[in-house]
């Protein structure tokens, strides 16, 4: 075929065909028209293609090999970044305080350890929490029954906790109050602020603490007598770092103090005898009108019985 084309329309071919041996060939030719001549080129198909199926055996083995890296990165990942991410996203839930999350655990490699492990953990976790909480509201129950508030001044960075008795003490709604030192002070009766201020500073400077009553002025303007304690923290060098404490309401117990007050100064000054016993009769106290009309003194009266008169 290529040497008919040649001689008979000058035309010069390459492709593939059966040759007159009958082998399917792969050939290009030249024609030289000056001579007559044709210059063919043959070269067996199955030769000729050789490193074309051998390229095409080793890009099928080569994408037999990409198939199993893909399948075994999804083994991979199912089994095991996929659990880690279930623990990472559980161990987030625990951070943020939701304790009450299992992990699956599917077997018993370390992966499956490690899920075991941290459901114990959580289990844990949930059960300190609840008797944390059960602890929290006995405190709560507690400090509302006594009036007692506590805080928590962090001196540095100047935040104050309170817990909720001492926001009722003070007449303040926890969502629209932020308790701060400044604020706190703000609420010092007027006429005791320099003293309040004094224990303060002597406290945080001495590495000490305070104790005393003083009053407090609410928004609506309630003046209440407030027992306060304060204990300071110190960190390295002797700074201050916090200082922890507690407050108290006793308005009526220094109500009830005044009035034991009065009764005592008119029982003191009442021109009537007056001697009080206790349950067995036992002379306890006399007044002076007592020992003016009897005679007997205090020292001599108390403990003998209204038989002596």
């Amino acid at each position: 075929e290529p040497v008919a084309a040649c001689v008979e329309a000058k035309k010069e071919t390459s492709g593939f065909y059966t040759n007159y041996l009958g082998h399917n060939v792969a050939s290009s030719s030249m024609c030289i028209p000056s001579l007559n001549w044709t210059l063919l080129v043959e070269y067996e198909t199955n030769a000729a293609l050789a490193p074309a199926y051998e390229m095409r055996g080793q890009a099928m083995e080569t994408g037999a090999i990409v198939a199993g890296l893909i399948a075994l990165f999804f083994v991979f990942f199912n089994s095991i970044v996929q659990r880690i991410k279930t623990l990472s996203s559980a161990a987030v839930a625990v951070s943020h305080g939701e304790p009450d999350v299992a992990v699956p655990v599917k077997s018993n490699d370390e992966i499956g350890c490690l899920a075991d492990a941290f459901n114990t953990m959580a289990s844990e976790i949930k059960q300190r929490d609840m008797t944390l909480r059960a602890a929290n509201e006995r405190l709560d129950t507690a400090q509302k029954a006594a009036h007692i508030g506590s805080w928590d001044w962090n001196v540095p960075e100047g935040t104050v906790w309170w817990s909720d008795e001492s926001y009722n003490i003070f007449g303040v709604d926890p969502a629209k109050f932020t308790p701060t030192y400044e604020s706190f002070f703000s609420m010092v009766h007027p006429d005791e602020r320099e003293e309040f201020k004094k224990l303060v500073d002597d406290a945080l400077a001495s590495e000490g603490g305070f104790s005393l009553d003083f009053r407090i002025v609410t928004p609506d303007e309630c003046v209440r007598t407030v027992h306060g304690q304060g204990k300071v923290i110190f960190g390295p060098g002797g700074t201050p770092v916090r200082m922890i404490g507690t407050m108290q309401d006793v308005t009526e117990r220094e109500a009830e103090r005044h009035e034991l007050k009065k009764l005592s100064a008119a029982i003191e000054q009442s021109v009537n005898v007056i001697f009080i016993t206790d349950v067995d009769g036992v002379i306890e106290y006399v007044n002076p009108m007592f020992e003016r009309v009897t005679g007997y003194s205090g020292e001599d009266a108390v403990g003998q019985t209204p038989r002596i008169l």
